[in-house]
């Protein structure tokens, strides 16, 4: 489950828990997640699930064939391979180890919590999930173009790129100091 999810969960129930109606805390949750809210069935029926006594936020267990490959003996040799070799990509250590690109990246990221470190070279401002007012919009014009891109910038506090360049220079010395194979989350030295 996303951690989004869980956060939307864990609203539902407190709004739940403060006599709010479903349709008060749908609209609630529309105002704070915006686009990535959960759907209006969904909020309504974890709603009632709650109004019938649940106190639980996870999913209950599926019925299905259980994961195999994602074991602890699996988890370790993913470990010491990453460790042995840092520039190894995802499809690379699963081939070597016979496990699935998937199931490898859940290791990673998942269990051992490690993540490529250039992923966090840019301000979370700039990031994928930025969402431009300027989407969907037609600009007409270079000029007009180059605006919109300098208000945007402009919008950002100076302090976050201030962090972020602090951040950048820590990680790239780690990076620097163990030769390129520094994972972020890796407590390793």
């Amino acid at each position: 489950m996303s951690d989004n999810n869980f956060e939307q969960r864990c609203a539902i129930r407190f709004c739940f828990k403060l006599g709010h109606s479903a349709t008060e805390t749908f609209q609630k949750l529309q105002q704070v997640y915006g686009e990535s809210v959960l759907s209006r069935a969904q909020v309504f029926r974890w709603f009632k699930a709650f109004s019938e006594g649940r106190e639980a936020i996870e999913d209950e267990p599926r019925s299905g064939r259980p994961s195999t490959a994602k074991t602890d003996e699996n988890v370790i040799r993913v470990r010491d391979l990453v460790r042995s070799d840092r520039r190894l990509t995802v499809r690379m250590i699963g081939e070597q180890l016979g496990l699935t690109h998937t199931t490898v990246h859940h290791i990673l990221t998942n269990d051992l919590e490690m993540r490529k470190i250039c992923a966090k070279m840019v301000p979370w401002r700039l990031g994928a999930t930025q969402p431009f007012q300027s989407t969907r919009r037609h600009f007409g014009t270079l000029e007009n173009i180059q605006s919109s891109v300098t208000d945007e910038l402009k919008a950002i506090p100076v302090t976050e790129f201030q962090n972020c360049y602090k951040q950048w220079k820590h990680r790239l010395q780690r990076c620097v100091d163990s030769q390129g194979n520094y994972f972020e989350g890796d407590n390793v030295k």
